[in-house]
């Protein structure tokens, strides 16, 4: 068997926020020098709480181009 770089992929992402409340939102764009591989990002994140319950929503979208070489 061949082990490498390519053997392993993942993602992991951890966020620790505490009492959001209100709207937080990111856009991102971007590319290289060249031309090639524009990425593009959005996040939104929705907060808030009352007298018994807090809530939290959040999504995102992420895009990247091939890169060529």
């Amino acid at each position: 068997a061949v082990y490498g770089s390519d053997a392993i992929a993942g993602v992991v992402n951890i966020v620790t926020r505490q009492d959001i409340q209100g709207v937080d939102v990111l856009a991102q764009h971007g590319q290289f020098g060249e031309g090639d591989g524009q990425t593009r990002r959005f996040e939104l994140t929705l907060g808030g709480r009352g007298e018994s319950i807090h809530a939290l929503l959040s999504a995102s979208y992420a895009e990247q181009e091939a890169v060529y070489s």
